[in-house]
């Protein structure tokens, strides 16, 4: 499906950095993993 989707791949990123955005003691590390 990603295939199809093409930005698909790049959808999967985001979703990633979002568990740990919800421990504010990590915002620090969170706002790293975002820029990447």
């Amino acid at each position: 499906m990603g295939g199809l989707l093409g930005g698909g791949g790049k959808t999967v990123k985001p979703p990633l950095p979002t568990p740990p955005a919800a421990i504010p003691e990590v915002g620090e590390e969170v706002e790293e993993d975002d820029e990447e």
